[in-house]
């Protein structure tokens, strides 16, 4: 299901250098497009949305979700690509680990890094086995037991999907009658089924993003 596009305009530089493969097509993507266009390099866009912004940059179109690295691997066959790339999407974070490993790809995203990113049971696990102070939580994929198991979190507490991004499916709970109605919504924006229940903590939420060049932090 591939749809052509993304024209050369007259003066830009001709674009044989390769083909590049760009998990999404988003607005947050679309300087990925912009810049390989620059650099001379045809793009293969992976997204199931039709009517994404970097779409009309994109020399083609696979009509798949950027999760089923499966399809993305099928419609390409043994094409030729110079790499894959994934750019501000954690939910496309594994299929770059695996179509990168399948491509050859200079840069393999780590799978180790993926599952940490994009699932939140893989992360409590990591952190606790580093010994960061973390909240209570407790996961379960079946809704009633981990209905069940509030008790030991407590309330208020906040009920999501373990392997969803932009805190879709995510409800702050305050009493435990809202708790079920609070799963079954989180239960609509999992892939893997799994659910999460965590300790709510008042306060400030910090973030630390670092660069890393071969292995330090830059």
């Amino acid at each position: 299901t591939a749809a052509k596009g993304g024209a050369e305009s007259e003066g830009e530089t001709p674009r044989d250098r390769g083909t590049v493969l760009i998990l999404g097509a988003s607005e947050d993507q679309l300087p990925v497009y912009v810049e390989a266009r620059r650099r001379g390099y045809r793009t293969v866009a992976v997204d199931w949305w039709t009517d994404r912004p970097a779409l009309r940059y994109a020399d083609e179109h696979l009509h798949i979700s950027t999760r089923d690295h499966a399809a993305v691997a099928a419609a390409l066959g043994d094409r030729d690509l110079v790499t894959v790339i994934a750019a501000a999407s954690d939910v496309s974070l594994e299929s770059w680990h695996e179509l990168g490993t399948r491509y050859r790809a200079p840069y393999r995203y780590p799978l180790s890094a993926a599952l940490a990113s994009v699932d939140k049971v893989v992360f409590h696990a990591i952190s606790e086995a580093a010994g960061v102070a973390t909240y209570r939580w407790r996961q379960h994929t079946d809704p009633e037991a981990l209905a069940a198991l509030a008790p030991e979190i407590g309330f208020p507490l906040v009920a999501k999907p373990a392997d969803s991004s932009g805190s879709k499916g995510v409800t702050l709970v305050e009493r435990p009658e809202d708790l079920p109605a609070a799963l079954e919504y989180a239960r609509e924006y999992t892939m893997t089924g799994k659910l999460v229940i965590e300790e709510f903590l008042a306060g400030r939420n910090l973030t630390v993003d670092v660069f890393m060049r071969e292995g330090e932090p830059a």
